[in-house]
């Protein structure tokens, strides 16, 4: 196969990944990824070319990698590729990444009275109810919006809970809220990135609109209203952030520069022995997800002690059809045992009607009683898969 220079395959499109991991990306002096996508590239003309047919690029080159979906990560994914000091990408893309992600912002629907406001109160109530308040003053609080509450704020904190559990679902925790991915999956987080800042970006976009009128005398209606309660609507767009830092990585000849060989390899073994605290309760935490997720389907199919059928509830399987769909992407450590069981519940799940797994009319209970013994069957299957991960955590 031809062999191309830099400046030939300079501009041209690249493909990381494969089927929906898949990113397309163009390039500046370098090539980086798996192959060169045949399509509309005339000069090339339906040549698909491999990484190890790429003539190789001088130690000084620098890595500049442009992701056409996301402009902005630029500089963040040629920090990755150059920081990595290698040129075997396939080492590269089976390395991992950490990124911490950050939605900051959050407003309280209430707080505690001040001693004027507690005076009002405690005012209105006769000598006994006097007493009873004054045990515990400091739980005496004021509510800041409407009785039947705000839902553009309460969309707000619950779907940011949403967005912040989508963004985990691309790799496992590592540590002080921080994601370990690997690193054939930062398409899929430049997919994700932009999709959270655009949904995020609607939520406040709605509490900005209302709350003028939520903050308003009228709807608050409280005796103890107070504009300096509430701050102005233009600033809610600053307060409510979200932005992801992804941790790159320093050349073991500069650590040892910086801080000796003897400090450099204590550093190492920590980091080893971090990496394997990282590994096991990572597989432990993939293991108790989805039996947790199979026990609670198996619950909600068996009947009561009485035999009234239990409500069924579609998330129970949307949640298992969800973590089969991430289960490749996050399972970094190779989990072979695990993945035999999650092929197996895949064929189980596969077609499944969640409509007739309802226990109303429309229910069908034959469907019912043969996905409930199918749950229960890959939770025992399971089980021996726990103990062995929770061994493994008690002897670390």
């Amino acid at each position: 196969m031809s062999k191309f220079t830099a400046a030939e395959v300079k501009n041209k499109v690249v493909v990381i990944g494969n089927g929906d991991s898949s990113c397309f990306y163009t390039t500046s002096g370098v090539i980086v990824g798996d192959q060169i996508a045949a399509e509309n590239m005339k000069s090339l003309d339906g040549v698909m070319l491999k990484i190890a047919d790429i003539v190789q690029i001088s130690d000084s080159t620098q890595y500049d990698v442009v992701c056409e979906a996301e402009a902005a990560e630029k500089k963040a994914m040629g920090e990755v590729v150059a920081a990595s000091e290698t040129k075997n990408l396939d080492v590269l893309r089976q390395g991992f990444v950490i990124i911490a992600a950050e939605f900051n912002g959050s407003i309280a629907n209430k707080r505690p009275m001040t001693s004027e406001e507690i005076d009002k109160v405690l005012a209105n109530m006769n000598e006994e109810q006097r007493r009873e308040a004054k045990k515990d003053l400091d739980g005496m609080v004021k509510r800041l919006f409407a009785k039947e509450g705000y839902k553009e704020l309460d969309a707000l904190m619950s779907g940011t809970q949403a967005l912040r559990e989508s963004f985990k679902m691309l790799g496992q925790p590592f540590a002080n809220g921080q994601t370990i991915m690997k690193v054939s999956v930062l398409c899929k987080y430049v997919k994700r990135k932009e999709e959270i800042k655009k949904k995020r970006k609607e939520l406040v976009d709605a509490l900005v609109a209302s709350w003028p009128k939520a903050t308003s005398r009228e709807v608050v209606d409280s005796q103890f209203y107070d504009e300096a309660d509430y701050r102005e609507a233009s600033s809610l767009e600053g307060l409510f952030t979200f932005r992801t830092t992804m941790l790159g990585f320093v050349s073991e000849e500069l650590l040892a520069e910086q801080v000796g060989e003897a400090a450099l390899q204590a550093e190492q073994a920590d980091m080893v022995n971090a990496l394997a605290e990282v590994k096991m309760n990572g597989i432990a935490l993939m293991r108790e997800t989805i039996s947790d997720l199979v026990s609670g389907l198996a619950e909600s199919l068996t009947p009561g002690t009485d035999g009234v059928k239990k409500k069924f509830h579609a998330s129970a399987v949307a949640k298992i059809m969800e973590y089969l769909e991430s289960f490749q992407d996050r399972n970094l450590w190779g989990d072979n045992a695990l993945q035999t069981e999650i092929d197996k519940l895949r064929g189980m799940v596969k077609g499944i009607d969640v409509n007739k797994l309802s226990a109303g009319d429309k229910g069908d209970d034959a469907l019912r009683e043969k996905v409930r013994k199918q749950m229960e069957k890959a939770k025992a299957n399971l089980k021996p898969l726990l103990v062995d991960a929770s061994a493994r955590l008690i002897k670390k």
